[in-house]
């Protein structure tokens, strides 16, 4: 189980590491990919440190399955625009937009709160670590946090072991 928590972790350290990248490249450059299926394709845009992912559920005829390019970021250009045939609405950065004609919908989304997800497991387990430090050094169980000054060999309070042979005294000579 432990090493299936170490992955996860792993996981989300990278994740957390190519969303801040991309955040700061989002920036200076955009970047567009589309992958077209039988009957439905997907869009990536990324920009201004917004992600929209678009998903159409009609065939597009296509010789390409899918595309990605780059170019530079425009200076004067505004942000995705969504015309009146397009009904949704965003909060804080965070949005959704359908139509009916063509049928497709889009989800937009500030690249932070991806690095934010990413970085939250990273930052309770430094904070574990940091708390099982601080608590070894003050003669407590790393467990619960009961005083183990005179234990020998288990935590009375959580059962947890000390150590072999180990006593925590308050002074030792």
């Amino acid at each position: 189980m432990r090493w299936v928590k170490r992955f996860l972790l792993g996981l989300c350290t990278m994740l957390a590491l190519a969303a801040g990248f991309e955040h700061w490249r989002s920036y200076r450059i955009s970047s567009v990919g589309h992958w077209y299926g039988e009957n439905s394709w997907v869009g990536v845009y990324c920009a201004r440190g917004k992600i929209v992912i678009g998903i159409g559920r009609e065939r597009i005829a296509s010789v390409i399955k899918h595309d990605y390019y780059e170019r530079p970021l425009k200076l004067n250009r505004s942000e995705v625009e969504f015309n009146e045939t397009y009904h949704g609405g965003q909060r804080m950065g965070i949005g959704y937009y359908q139509s009916n004609d063509p049928t497709v919908g889009y989800v937009l989304m500030p690249i932070w709160l991806i690095w934010g997800l990413g970085s939250a497991p990273m930052l309770v387990a430094m904070l574990r670590i940091r708390r099982r430090k601080l608590r070894s050094s003050g003669n407590l169980c790393i467990n619960c946090g009961y005083d183990l000054h005179g234990c020998t060999e288990k935590c009375p309070e959580c059962g947890q072991n000390v150590g072999k042979g180990k006593q925590f005294l308050a002074y030792s000579n």
